[in-house]
């Protein structure tokens, strides 16, 4: 559920982006699926990375519980 959220506003930044002319992504390099302006490839690209991500996250404090030693590293007052 967390990666629902990033996924649907990074396919509306590129629909946007690839509609406006911001950016172009050449059609011999897609295999021609689209939503709107945003090729199925950009699409999975986001929802998959987003994905990475959140594993990643749940990884790292999975790790911390199991190994004590793994602290959040916390800025002191003199480096503020």
């Amino acid at each position: 559920a967390s990666v629902i959220p990033p996924t649907i506003y990074l396919w509306l930044a590129d629909n946007y982006a690839i509609s406006d002319g911001i950016w172009h992504i050449n059609p011999e390099h897609i295999i021609g699926l689209q939503v709107a302006s945003l090729p199925l490839e950009e699409a999975i690209f986001f929802l998959v990375t987003n994905m990475m991500v959140a594993q990643g996250i749940i990884l790292f404090y999975a790790m911390k519980e199991i190994i004590p030693a793994i602290k959040l590293y916390k800025r002191s007052e003199s480096e503020i």
